[in-house]
């Protein structure tokens, strides 16, 4: 599996031709809170530190995520790169391409994530009817995996190619995964603004 470490966007410009599908993560990726105390760091503690409580990650997620919004609700959201994000996003819509992003947050979260994308003036294409996990080009995969949300869209539509913009290796690994047996272009780039 290849996949190029990014500190901006500019760098995914050369992958977006005809039949593109480009999908951004959103935090610590297209956006960061202004008060970094729930990163990366604080996630592998707080998973360590409950997992033996819970049996399983995925409870420990779920948990972890209401710790997370509680905490993030009130707290400033910003750009981790807003001039090249603003740059790709125009010139893959140029091309007659979608952008959608794909975030690890819950559906209960949705309110919280369209007014801060709304505040940083980022606005996703929408690709199908809203539903539990869909809105306004935004999958809400809480913990499913972000390889199949790809999948299921690049089956339902005559996507060539998938741009895939994520902090976290794993989800880069899982996209790769799932979309490897396929006929899809896959370019992988790994976030590293945080």
């Amino acid at each position: 599996m290849s996949y190029i470490k990014i500190k901006n966007f500019s760098s995914i410009k050369e992958h977006i031709k005809k039949n593109t599908l480009v999908v951004f993560d959103i935090d610590e990726t297209i956006g960061k809170f202004n008060n970094n105390n729930i990163n990366k760091k604080w996630w592998l503690t707080y998973k360590k530190k409950h997992f033996l409580k819970y049996g399983n990650y995925i409870d420990v997620n779920k948990c972890g995520q209401k710790e997370w919004f509680k905490y993030n609700a009130n707290i400033k959201f910003l750009h981790t790169d807003k001039q090249n994000l603003v740059n790709i996003i125009q010139e893959t819509r140029n091309k007659y391409n979608k952008v959608v992003a794909v975030t690890a947050r819950y559906n209960d979260h949705k309110h919280l994530t369209l007014k801060q994308l709304y505040d940083l003036d980022i606005k996703f294409d929408n690709i199908h009817d809203s539903n539990e996990t869909y809105e306004s080009g935004i999958f809400f995969a809480g913990d499913e995996s972000k390889g199949n949300i790809i999948l299921d869209i690049c089956r339902t539509s005559n996507i060539k190619n998938v741009v895939f913009i994520d902090d976290k290796y794993y989800n880069l690994k899982d996209v790769y995964n799932k979309l490897k047996s396929t006929n899809i272009n896959l370019y992988l780039y790994q976030a590293c603004f945080v």
